[in-house]
């Protein structure tokens, strides 16, 4: 059966259409939510939701180690590495930006201690 909504841009494909809709928003640059306190604008209803945190100070991510607060749940995953030790791609420079297309090509990515990634890319 597949995933029949597909985004005219990019063919990334979709289970329901509320979501193609709201993914088209990356091409489009629409950002239909606002900020009422810093007039900061968003393509979701989530993204807004997560930076009225900045304004009203609420962190709801705790780390169960230390108990330190997040306002984001991937700042909160961000610093359990300090507890795990683990640092993922801490030899990749900086990540680059691919648009997405039609064919596929896979290239592993290597540093001192064996494969850390596999990037995928996409050409026409």
């Amino acid at each position: 059966i597949g995933k029949p909504f597909v985004c005219p841009f990019c063919c990334k494909t979709f289970n329901q259409r509320v979501h193609l809709s709201r993914h088209l928003s990356v091409h489009t640059g629409d950002k239909p939510f606002h900020c009422t306190i810093c007039s900061k604008m968003f393509a979701t209803r989530d993204r807004l939701r997560s930076h009225t945190r900045i304004h009203t100070g609420e962190k709801p991510f705790s780390c169960p180690v230390c108990g330190k607060r997040f306002f984001h749940r991937s700042h909160l995953v961000k610093h359990s590495h300090i507890h795990t030790g683990v640092k993922p791609f801490s030899c990749l420079k900086f990540l680059v930006y691919i648009p997405p297309m039609r064919f596929i090509v896979s290239i592993p990515l290597y540093c001192n201690s064996g494969l850390i990634a596999i990037v995928f890319f996409f050409f026409k």
